[in-house]
């Protein structure tokens, strides 16, 4: 009986899942086809870039500086040419200030998961890869974390080293980092068995190009939809600080800050001083999750026929 040869090294090798070379009119073309396929989530990413894009040129198309106080306030002023969304307790404009208040919220916001994304998949990969004494400690650590329910956690660092806008998103990173890991440990777990991955090891690469040439490219779409999800969580998370008065003080205003500091007070005489940073929040956040969940269903093969 005639046996067909084993498979060699380089034709497992070979065989690896690649990432696709993507040119300029391939990448536009992908991203038509992305808006045809998913358009609650190209109309979601529409939102996104125009939040983003009002955050940068606050500066340049706020009326006012951002806590600038006229010589003879209109306080608690409603809508008006003047003012589009009225004034606060001081007079100050409500459009500018949510203008700049969205300058500090996507930045905690994405700042914090860039930095989480980057430690998560560091840790996540290196545990799976490595298993171990590695892995346990990484699976102990994260246990450890997530045993502290996440507002405490975030208090009391905040308490011990202070509520500056750097703090807050070295914070929220550091939590983050391991709530991630975990998720990203999972995926590449089923990986790291691959022939692939022991036949690149098996002909001497390292750990870190394993990861780097293998790993990594395959949990890609696992990291994409991950940081869709932390960026909402990040700006509900500095908003809950903020309301609590942990986060970043004046005279830097954010959204979250918005909410908390006095508009409860007069949500009454004047409820657009509360309603207006609070549909803010709710329509970034949702559009940053319908986004995500529209990115995972495209990046997901087993649901892109749905």
């Amino acid at each position: 009986m005639s046996h067909s040869p084993s498979p060699s090294v380089e034709a497992i090798l070979a065989s690896a899942p690649r990432r696709r070379q993507v040119g300029g009119p391939a990448f536009v073309q992908a991203l038509y086809n992305y808006g045809v396929k998913q358009p609650v989530g190209a109309g979601a990413a529409l939102v996104i870039l125009l939040v983003i894009v009002l955050a940068i040129l606050a500066p340049f198309i706020s009326p006012y500086p951002m806590n600038y106080i006229p010589d003879k306030p209109d306080v608690l002023a409603g809508a008006s040419k003047a003012h589009w969304f009225g004034t606060d307790q001081y007079g100050r404009d409500q459009f500018t200030r949510l203008l700049y208040g969205a300058r500090v919220s996507m930045y905690v916001g994405v700042g914090a998961t860039v930095i989480a994304t980057f430690f998560a998949a560091t840790l996540g990969l290196t545990a799976a890869l490595m298993r171990g004494w590695v892995d346990t400690l990484l699976v102990q650590i994260i246990d450890v974390i997530q045993a502290i329910p996440a507002i405490i956690l975030l208090v009391a660092i905040l308490s011990t080293i202070g509520s500056s806008l750097t703090n807050i998103v070295l914070v929220l990173s550091f939590r983050a980092s391991f709530v991630s890991a975990r998720v990203v440990r999972g995926a590449a777990l089923s990986l790291a068995q691959e022939p692939y991955i022991e036949a690149a090891r098996s002909v001497g690469a390292t750990n870190i190009r394993t990861i780097i040439r293998h790993l990594l490219p395959n949990v890609a779409p696992v990291l994409f939809v991950l940081m869709s999800v932390s960026v909402s969580q990040n700006i509900i998370t500095e908003a809950s600080l903020s309301f609590l008065g942990y986060g970043v003080k004046d005279p830097t205003t954010t959204w979250g800050a918005m909410v908390g500091r006095d508009s409860w007070t007069y949500m009454i005489s004047s409820p657009g001083l509360l309603l207006v940073p609070t549909v803010a929040l709710v329509v970034t956040v949702l559009a940053v999750n319908l986004f995500g969940d529209a990115l995972r269903d495209h990046l997901d093969p087993r649901l892109r026929g749905r």
